[in-house]
């Protein structure tokens, strides 16, 4: 099979969200299955040629020429017998919670350019539990804010943090829309993490491959901070220089935060960090729109969580 014929009918797509299990479905389930072959780099994904193509240029400099070349590229580097699909996999495909998802819909838009053909797969999450584990990470990756800053809507400037990023029927619409519904999965991560094999059934059928159960690894894959650690890690971030604080007025050892940080991760108190007003407030603001993707899918986001 040539590689245009694995880009006409043999290409996914695997968009994110953030936290819902994606590093896991990259470094276990796509590394060992057979069939599944992963052509792009998920350590690094800003590096990876085809993403910083399709994602990390503005839209007055997008060529999808440019891109579909970078693809059948890297499909081709990666070999592969007949049968096999192409798979490309990166949370970001489906925008970032720190910008509030702003390029989310455009991104849909030029992988279509990209790759219409392709097929879209996509992991979504109750709203509630979505939040709290984004802040976590954000706070991890040097988020200085507090969560209430998290429902604030006054920026004018700049992009920020967006509750709209999480209506997912709008992005499930896009998808469908330009690809066909036949052609967009979208699944819940708490069934993934409930009944792993039933989704990974409904997903290698989707993709065009037999199923393969993996090997599970019993290490978690990425541990995040508890909920009394989160406090301690955003004041430091105020001495930290990264990309959501580029401007510290003084920079901590890097050895130094590391060193705290790691045994912050180590305790297995979780416990929550957005508090029961907060919690009830996002379970309203995506009541209509849990309903509507109900409409779409039998995806009932409003039962989590209880």
């Amino acid at each position: 099979m040539g590689v245009d014929d694995i880009l006409h009918n043999k290409m996914v797509f695997h968009i994110g969200y953030h936290k819902t299990g994606s590093t896991w479905l990259q470094n276990v389930y796509y590394e060992q299955h057979p069939h599944i072959r992963l052509i792009n780099n998920t350590v690094r994904p800003w590096d990876d040629g085809f993403l910083k193509s399709l994602i990390g240029v503005s839209e007055r400099d997008f060529d999808a020429e440019v891109s579909r070349t970078l693809l059948r590229k890297q499909i081709k580097e990666c070999g592969g017998a007949e049968g096999d699909v192409a798979v490309v996999s990166a949370e970001r495909l489906s925008g970032h919670p720190c910008s509030g998802g702003y390029d989310s819909l455009m991104l849909a838009r030029r992988i279509h350019k990209v790759a219409p053909e392709a097929r879209v797969f996509c992991l979504i999450r109750g709203q509630v539990e979505m939040i709290e584990s984004v802040y976590r990470q954000l706070v991890s990756e040097g988020y200085t804010g507090k969560p209430e800053s998290m429902f604030e809507k006054r920026m004018w400037k700049t992009v920020a943090f967006d509750l709209g990023f999480y209506e997912y029927d709008k992005m499930y619409c896009e998808y469908a829309d330009r690809f066909g519904s036949e052609n967009v999965m979208f699944a819940q991560y708490e069934c993934l993490r409930a009944r792993p094999e039933k989704i990974l059934v409904e997903m290698a059928d989707f993709f065009g491959v037999c199923h393969e159960q993996p090997m599970y690894d019993s290490k978690t894959v990425a541990r995040s901070l508890p909920a009394y650690a989160v406090n301690i890690v955003r004041l430091m971030n105020r001495f930290r220089r990264t990309e959501l604080n580029p401007f510290p007025a003084v920079c901590m050892p890097e050895f130094v935060r590391s060193l705290v940080v790691s045994g912050l991760r180590k305790s297995r108190q979780k416990g929550r960090v957005l508090r029961q007003h907060q919690r009830e407030y996002i379970r309203a603001y995506f009541a209509d729109s849990n309903r509507r993707m109900a409409q779409r899918m039998e995806l009932d986001l409003n039962a989590y969580p209880r």
